[in-house]
């Protein structure tokens, strides 16, 4: 009834919008993405380091009911594929455009957050024009500590003791948690 009475009088109500599942490809790779609403422009959720698209879970719905909203996992991550192939931030940010022509999208605004912060910043250097705008969130502008430290660090992921290192990292980045569930996700 209110609806109807506020429908007459041209306030729009906002509706319910179910988000729908998608894949781009890119050289043959499929990057899984959902989409909430449409137009030619969006807010695109960019993962960290681990983490696929659910971790935007809590914001992609409230958002969505008043601008079109996109989350993606990344190449390796979620429901992407996970090709042997070096996971550079170029690829990434291809990936990104690939899901954004996919979607039909010509502008949009790029959220990232933790390793999805160079990887809009990449996408960013690469295609300007299509960008609004850049939201990061715990990104780093810059590695800290000098590159033989970073050298060692990234040596330890490459070690075959991999799984296990990572574990570690994970365990010391996320902490507790409030939701088990999401540090289970983030560990698989």
């Amino acid at each position: 009834m209110v609806a109807l009475l506020l429908w007459g009088r041209g306030v729009a109500v906002a509706q319910p919008l179910e988000p729908s599942s998608h894949f781009a490809s890119l050289d043959g790779v499929r990057v899984h993405y959902t989409n909430y609403g449409s137009g030619e422009a969006a807010l695109l959720f960019v993962p960290g380091w681990s983490c696929d698209e659910t971790v935007w879970n809590a914001q992609a719905p409230e958002l969505a009911q008043t601008v079109r909203v996109i989350t993606v996992d990344l190449p390796g991550h979620g429901q992407s594929d996970k090709p042997e192939l070096a996971y550079t931030m170029d690829f990434y940010a291809r990936s990104l455009d690939a899901v954004l022509r996919d979607a039909g999208v010509k502008f949009a605004t790029l959220v990232g957050h933790s390793n999805g912060s160079p990887v809009v910043r990449q996408f960013y250097r690469r295609h300007p024009e299509k960008v609004r705008g850049l939201v990061i969130v715990d990104g780093a502008l810059r590695l800290l500590g000098d590159a033989a430290m970073m050298e060692k660090f990234v040596a330890s992921l490459r070690a075959p003791n991999y799984a296990e290192t990572a574990g570690k990292l994970i365990d010391g980045l996320t902490g507790p948690m409030k939701d088990p569930g999401q540090h289970a996700v983030i560990k698989a």
